[in-house]
């Protein structure tokens, strides 16, 4: 690296921060992601899940740009993932900042080298096209997933039922409002009990039961919705959403619904289609259904692929970048990655 390069690195300084305004106050003057927000950071946070949340600085002591993490421990070693369980994540950048390629380029530098279980790796999830183009001309390892993100101004209810649906999807709503299905949020503690029993259609197990939603309806509370189809007086399937009005995005969090024997009509279609009616009436533009693996969002067989078409969302191509936290060779950081 180049000495002039070096003395513009050092006069950044990434440390971790502890004030939980501060962060907030930046995160959502710079448009950052409810999953960015402090709050998600306690509803993440436990006996066995650390937070590192780091603050890039210049010499005056403002703000340049933050970055959450969370350890990640393997056998013989520790990284740093921005941020696990989130659809969005990685550092945000401050619109205002000179260089952000600096920025960038310090932040590997932002966490010391300890001999004893070395953090080796920071995992950095990116769907900013700036970061991207920045980490990728920087020659980090990446993969790719991709965002599956509804513009409603682009392609509202009446444009998806009609453009989106096919024949079997527009059945499927017909046959449950004809059974008298309703929706509703979870507002009674025994709604939460029997919005938790139902088993299928999650993601990550470690996301599951009442001590998660527990955490998320304390720390969340503001940003949390939990939506449920009712039919014959009991909940048959739900999800919750994380709203989060500055950015004017729901975010899609974990899905549940109930077995429903032989019937060949999709109660997560049902949900889904609810859920976006729900966004457009109270002026929410975008509807965020996470990310999916790219061939598997590619693959007409695949239900990815189907859960895009129907809402015709789009692609946004997330990067998970592999940033040593040391000089290390090409060889030495594929070894890296394979490891993470």
């Amino acid at each position: 690296m180049a000495r002039n390069s070096l003395l513009e690195i050092n006069r950044v300084k990434w440390s971790e921060m502890e004030d939980g305004k501060e962060w907030d106050d930046f995160v959502i003057s710079n448009e950052g992601s409810v999953f960015h927000m402090w709050a998600w950071r306690k509803v993440l946070e436990g006996d066995e899940s650390r937070p590192l949340y780091l603050t890039c600085r210049d010499p005056m002591g403002r703000v340049l740009a933050v970055c959450p993490f969370f350890y990640r421990t393997g056998r013989h070693l520790q990284y740093l993932d921005s941020l696990p369980w989130s659809h969005m994540a990685g550092p945000i950048v401050d619109k205002q900042a000179a260089d952000p390629l600096v920025i960038i380029r310090s932040l590997r530098r932002a966490v010391r080298f300890s001999p004893f279980k070395p953090v080796i790796a920071m995992r950095v999830k990116v769907h900013q096209e700036q970061l991207v183009q920045i980490m990728s001309g920087l020659g980090f390892q990446h993969n790719m997933t991709q965002l599956f993100i509804v513009d409603l101004h682009e392609t509202g209810p009446d444009h998806v039922w009609k453009n989106g649906f096919q024949k079997h999807d527009r059945q499927a709503i017909k046959y449950y409002e004809r059974a008298g299905a309703t929706l509703g949020f979870l507002e009674r503690e025994n709604d939460y009990v029997e919005y938790v029993n139902l088993k299928r259609g999650l993601k990550d197990a470690r996301m599951e039961g009442e001590e998660f939603l527990g955490k998320i309806r304390t720390h969340m509370a503001d940003k949390l919705k939990v939506v449920s189809v009712l039919l014959n007086g009991r909940i048959v399937a739900g999800t919750m959403l994380l709203c989060n009005p500055p950015n004017s995005t729901v975010s899609i969090l974990r899905t549940r619904f109930a077995e429903t024997g032989k019937n060949i009509h999709s109660l997560i279609t049902l949900l889904n289609w609810r859920v976006i009616n729900w966004a457009h009436e109270n002026g929410l533009r975008y509807v965020d259904f996470g990310s999916y693996p790219t061939a598997s969002s590619l693959d007409p067989r695949r239900h990815p692929y189907k859960l895009r078409a129907r809402f015709e969302a789009n692609l946004v191509p997330r990067y998970e970048f592999i940033l040593p936290t040391s000089d290390v060779s090409y060889s030495v950081l594929r070894r890296i990655g394979r490891l993470l």
